[in-house]
């Protein structure tokens, strides 16, 4: 009977531990046990550290460098100069952990992009989703998707720079890719790691791995040249924030926080060391556990201190085991639930040899032991300075922090008063005041307080009530109630600062320090809603250095800075009040004037222009400036902030366009000639694609028997929306954007092309662009073209303007020997209309002289034309070249030309530019 009931007995504690087992292998399924689990991986990451390769080099977006570059957001160009840099350093990638999903200014992110483009797709951008920002959005059900924008996406790769966060608020995972719009895109993880997984899925970051031994080098040291070549020659680049302003901060798992930038790192060295990590094997390290177990748990004639200690054993094995595994392999093995079962069996197991009520109370025993620990650490490791207070302003308790916040000593057992402010004394006796607890309404404030240095330190804190019972009194509890207040409090002095100066950056310009655009804007925008005096007139205007590119590109930034900062101070001389000047960006000043009358007003522009100008001693350097002014008046309140800007703006662009160094209003017909020129800038970049240009030949006639000699190949455009655009038009616009070049090469080709079809051979007079002419590749253009169309270079004509030749700078020689030994002709294009300078042409080889048109439409007249004529006739004849006259339109013109002593002649007299096929006609008709 006894064996019975004591089989009987095991059986039922072996089903009771098997019952414990199935509840907790459920819960494993069920995910319960994932706070231990990641508990359990982040004591086994503390244990398996790893160096990382040495491949992945972070750039770091750090406190140092927002302090150098003095301004945020930052210029794109700044990102440009980086990535130029690194080119240079022959960095094997470059990966942007930064947003570049909005636009910022025409000229940086133009130089931006060029940096991208020039860095030969090694660049890769961030995109990522965020919470719609739309009213009533959630963030389960309307996302936005944050790319480059268009002009860096076309030569960048896109990659997913979004940080999974656990339910535990850390970071733990990262993903491989991610699908947009039902294109995968990598992560930057799987990019600079070297290779990726599953879309949408995600693996663990092996944070084993030193993140304090990642190389990190700071922006402004990469920038400037301090990193050399042989720290990050064939690294991978990942550029990113660390600053605490920048709040690209996340908790993860051993480290605390570390910045979006290092995790991604982190992520990446996990993929290229191959510890990219996933969680294996919880069920079946439960079972082996429980296998392992069960027999222990029979052995019930042994004491059961020994059997604790062999299921001690067996828990230890397990996580050494799986220690090792993970070491060895990218495996987390999941022993949380294991570790819980055998807790569990320990626990059935003491509890039925020593009792529940003992075992409940030894653990409320170690539960208040451990509680007491665990707030006593807390109180006293606490960032932030905590005191208690009684309710006879004594001190009870402080935290280390508090010594630090506050500038008197701090001890325990001194009243309140001795060391705290009065702002803070007083919000204490308002708390102990109240009737009840809860009848204080806690909220936070600020307290200044003056250092005996003459600084002032600004604390911020909070004033919380509660009460004690004092267990030492021989009272009732209500009695024995204590009343206490709980202080807690921060120095926020540096973040204050630092907010101040974020805001000042705004709102100012920092070289200047005037305010900026957004500054200006808000007083125009304050102008507009106020009540202004009617008799008054207002007027913005814009100033702007003629010639900035030149100082800029002769003395460097720097000065061009200092010219800058100087310029505003001269400027505020001239105004009579604060918040009148502004600077705008684009090396370009603002001032607002208000005034009696117009005549006053141009007085006073006359004198602020007369005050900038001049010459500014800077770093040794004398620099002469003039300058140029565009002014707009407003109309009250009949504008918005923008506007003037703008207008003023249009005026300033015309006064440029002119030559500068002068004063110009704007008008309503300075927008509209503007927005054309827009249109035809636009519409001009796609003509050639859109097989809009054409070649038209105008002839050139022997004077002497009107005999047909040759053509000048002229440039035509009909735009399918706007018709024939003028020459006058829209070559300027060609050569003010470099198109010219484009072109000049195009029209050269197609010349040849049609000329080759002729009956028989024509000179081909082609006019040449300065910016084509001095273009490193003219000659092999030349070439090619006579290569591809077999035209005779014998016949060939370039026609060079006068304004090619004034700048000694230009090294000429090589184009133009390279040019005479193909067989080439230069004839110097409108003579005399330029800078009436003879000196060059003895120097170089020209062939023929083409007198402009302004000398021949009065040729006939009793006036000194006729004269400019034959002595230009008589130049030539000394030099052995050729005198063509053109825009020749009478007869009468053309004799006295001819008597003059003219060779060639061209006009409307001999005929219009005409297509290809209307010269073969000519040849065919004089036949």
């Amino acid at each position: 009977m006894a064996t019975t009931a004591a089989r009987s007995g095991i059986n039922s504690t072996l089903l009771a531990y098997i019952a414990i087992a199935l509840v907790i292998a459920f819960l494993q399924v069920s995910g319960v046990f994932a706070p231990l689990k990641r508990a359990i991986d982040e004591f086994r990451f503390s244990l398996t550290e790893r160096e990382p390769t040495g491949q992945i080099v972070i750039v770091d977006l750090d406190a140092k460098s927002l302090r150098e570059v003095g301004v945020w957001p930052w210029p794109r160009k700044v990102y440009g100069d980086l990535l130029d840099a690194l080119v240079d350093l022959e960095v094997a990638e470059v990966a942007f952990d930064i947003d570049f999903s909005s636009r910022s200014n025409q000229h940086d992110d133009a130089a931006f992009a060029a940096a991208i483009e020039r860095a030969g797709g090694i660049v890769s951008l961030a995109m990522f989703r965020q919470n719609a920002s739309a009213p009533g959005a959630s963030a389960s059900s309307e996302t936005v998707v944050n790319r480059p924008i268009d002009d860096f996406a076309g030569e960048a790769w896109p990659t997913v720079v979004s940080v999974p966060i656990d339910a535990d608020g850390r970071v733990w995972q990262a993903l491989w890719a991610e699908e947009f719009d039902g294109e995968p895109v990598l992560s930057l993880a799987s990019l600079l790691g070297g290779h990726g997984g599953v879309v949408g899925e995600m693996f663990h970051i092996d944070f084993g791995i030193a993140a304090d031994r990642l190389e990190r080098f700071s922006f402004v040291d990469v920038l400037s040249g301090e990193v050399g070549a042989d720290k990050l020659k064939g690294k991978k680049i990942l550029i990113g924030a660390s600053a605490q302003e920048l709040r690209d901060l996340f908790s993860v798992p051993l480290y605390g926080v570390l910045p979006g930038a290092v995790i991604q790192a982190l992520a990446a060295e996990s993929i290229a060391q191959d510890r990219a990590l996933t969680h294996r094997g919880g069920l079946e390290i439960l079972l082996l556990a429980i296998i392992l177990a069960l027999p222990v748990l029979t052995l019930v004639r042994v004491d059961w201190r020994l059997r604790a200690l062999l299921l001690l054993a067996i828990g230890l094995s397990l996580e050494a085991l799986a220690l090792v595994i993970q070491f060895r392999a990218p495996v987390i093995p999941d022993t949380a639930a294991a570790h819980v079962v055998l807790v569990f069996f320990f626990a059935f197991m003491t509890l039925s040899q020593i009792g529940l009520q003992k075992l409940l109370l030894r653990i409320s025993q170690f539960e208040t032991r451990n509680s007491r620990l665990m707030l006593g650490r807390v109180f006293d490791d606490s960032f932030d300075g905590i005191l208690v207070v009684d309710q006879n302003r004594i001190i009870r308790a402080a935290s280390r922090a508090t010594t630090q916040v506050l500038p008197n000593p701090v001890k325990v057992g001194i009243s309140a008063k001795e060391c705290l402010p009065d702002v803070m004394i007083q919000e204490v006796d308002r708390a102990l005041s109240c009737a009840e607890v809860n009848d204080h309404e806690a909220r936070i404030q600020e307290a200044s307080i003056k250092l005996p240095d003459g600084k002032t330190r600004t604390i911020e804190f909070i004033v919380t009530c509660s009460a004690q019972v004092d267990l030492n009194q021989e009272t009732s509890f209500s009695e024995a109630e204590v009343r206490l207040v709980s202080l807690t409090c921060r120095d926020v002095t540096d973040e204050r600062r630092a907010a101040d100066h974020l805001a000042y950056l705004a709102s100012h310009d920092p070289i200047t320090g005037l305010i900026n655009r957004n500054g200006f804007e808000e007083r125009l925008e304050a102008l507009r809603t106020a009540d202004a005096c009617e008799d008054q007139i207002h007027c913005v205007a814009l100033i702007a250095v003629d010639g900035i590119d030149q100082i800029v590109a002769s003395l460097g930034f720097s000065v061009a800075d200092l010219l800058r900062k100087a310029m505003a101070g001269r400027l505020i001389t001239v105004l009579p009040g604060p918040g009148l000047a502004a600077s705008i960006g684009d090396n370009r000043l603002a001032c607002l004037c208000s005034v009696a009358s117009e005549d006053v007003l141009q007085e006073r522009l006359k004198l602020m222009a007369d005050v900038l100008k001049g010459e500014y001693l800077l770093l040794g350097s004398r620099i002469p400036v003039t300058v140029s002014v565009g002014y707009t008046l407003l109309i009250e309140g009949a504008f918005n902030a923008e506007a003037p800007l703008r207008e003023a703006g249009n005026a300033l662009s015309v006064t440029r366009q002119a030559g500068g160094n002068s004063i110009v209003r704007y008008q309503e017909a300075m927008r509209l000639n503007l927005q054309r020129r827009r249109v035809l800038e636009t519409e001009l970049a796609r003509a050639l694609e859109k097989g809009e240009l054409h070649v038209v030949f105008q002839p050139l006639v022997d004077l002497k028997d009107r005999r047909l000699l040759g053509v000048e190949a002229l440039m035509r455009w009909q735009n399918d929306a706007l018709g024939d655009i003028s020459p006058a038009e829209f070559i300027s616009i060609a050569e003010e954007s470099g198109l010219i070049v484009e072109f000049g090469t195009w029209i050269m080709k197609q010349a040849m092309k049609e000329a080759m079809a002729w009956s028989e051979p024509l000179r081909l007079a082609i006019n040449v662009s300065p910016l084509q002419f001095t273009a490193p590749d003219f000659v092999d253009a030349i070439q090619d073209a006579l290569s591809e169309t077999g035209f005779s270079p014998h016949f060939l004509d370039l026609e060079l303007t006068e304004s090619l030749f004034v700048d000694d700078r230009l090294q000429l020689d090589t184009t133009i020997d390279a040019l005479k030994q193909m067989g080439c002709s230069l004839a110097l294009d409108d003579f005399g209309t330029g800078y009436s300078s003879l000196g060059y042409i003895p120097r170089f080889p020209f062939s023929k002289i083409k007198i402009d048109k302004s000398f021949i439409d009065q040729v006939c007249d009793e006036g000194p034309q006729a004269a400019i004529v034959s002595s230009v006739v008589s130049l030539a004849g000394i030099f052995k070249m050729k005198v063509v006259a053109e825009g020749i339109e009478t007869e009468e013109q053309e004799e006295k030309l001819r008597a003059l002593g003219c060779d060639i002649g061209q006009g409307y007299l001999f005929g219009k530019p005409i297509r290809a096929d209307g010269i073969a006609q000519l040849l065919k008709t004089a036949a």
